[in-house]
C-alpha cells in the first residue's frame, strides 16, 4: 500500500498483470508437480476447476487446469481478490491473463455474457480502475475486437503486434493495415462503439522477445 502511494505521490501509475485463469495446483501425471489435493482442489474442485464428463480437468491455458470463473461462487472470489488489490491497495489497473478463458462456461463454451467478465465491468467501486484483458487464450478462443467490453474493458491488440512487426520486415502489403492499426484500428473496434483508447497496442512483452532482440534477426534465434 505504502509502494502504491508513493508511486502515485511520483505521478506513476500502479497496474497488476493477473493471472486468474489458472492456478499452481494439479498433481496430474506429466504436469510437473507433485499428487494430492490441497487448496481448491481439494475444497470443491468441481466447483473451482472445469471438468469433463470423466472428472479430468479442461485446460485452455496451457496449464492443466482451468479455473471455472463463471460459477457463481468461483467469480465472486474472483471478484473479491480484484475489488481488494484496487480499493484496499490502491492498484489503478489490472491487465487479465489469457482472458479468453474467462469467457467459458463450465463446460468450456464460450458465454456471451460471461458473469466474471460482467460483475468487474458493473462494479460502481470499479468505475475508476482499468480493466484490460488479453483477449485470447491457449485453445483458440481468439476474441480481439469481440471481448464483451460492456464498455469498459480494453484490449492486448494483438493484430497491432503482428502488423507493425510485418510492417518491420518489409513484408509486401503490409503497408495498408499497418497504417489502420497506427491509426487506431477503427476496423477492429468502432463497430463495437469503442475508441482507440480501448486498444492497448504493444509490439513486444513479458512473454516473447525483448525489443533488441525482436529487431535483430529475421527469424527466431534462441540460444538459450
Amino acid at each position: 500500500r505504502i509502494m502504491v502511494r508513493e508511486l502515485h505521490r511520483a505521478g506513476i501509475e500502479c497496474w497488476l498483470d493477473v493471472v486468474y485463469n489458472h492456478t499452481a495446483e494439479f498433481g496430474a501425471p506429466g504436469s510437473g508437480l507433485p499428487p494430492g489435493f490441497y487448496g481448491m482442489k481439494a475444497l470443491a474442485s468441481n466447483t473451482y476447476y472445469m471438468r469433463t464428463s470423466n472428472g479430468s480437468f479442461r485446460d485452455y491455458t496451457g496449464c492443466g487446469n482451468s479455473v471455472n470463473a463463471n460459477h457463481g461462487a468461483v467469480a465472486e472470489f474472483l471478484h473479491s481478490s480484484v475489488r481488494h488489490w484496487a480499493l484496499e491497495m490502491g492498484v489503478d489497473g489490472f491487465r487479465f491473463d489469457l482472458a479468453a478463458a474467462l469467457t467459458r462456461g463450465t463446460d468450456g463454451e464460450p458465454l456471451k455474457d460471461p458473469q466474471i467478465i460482467e460483475r468487474l465491468a458493473r462494479d460502481p467501486a470499479l468505475a475508476d480502475t482499468k480493466l484490460i484483458a488479453e483477449a485470447w487464450d491457449c485453445a483458440g478462443l481468439y476474441l480481439v475486437g469481440s471481448f464483451p467490453h460492456y464498455g469498459v474493458w480494453g484490449e492486448w491488440n494483438g493484430k497491432f503486434r503482428d502488423s507493425v512487426r510485418a510492417f518491420i520486415r518489409g513484408v509486401p502489403g503490409a503497408k495498408r493495415e499497418f497504417a489502420s492499426r497506427l491509426c487506431g484500428s477503427k476496423d477492429i473496434y468502432g463497430g463495437s462503439g469503442r475508441k482507440p483508447w480501448h486498444s492497448i497496442n504493444f509490439v513486444t512483452a513479458h512473454d516473447g522477445f525483448s525489443m533488441m532482440d525482436l529487431v535483430s534477426y529475421d527469424v527466431k534465434h534462441n540460444e538459450a
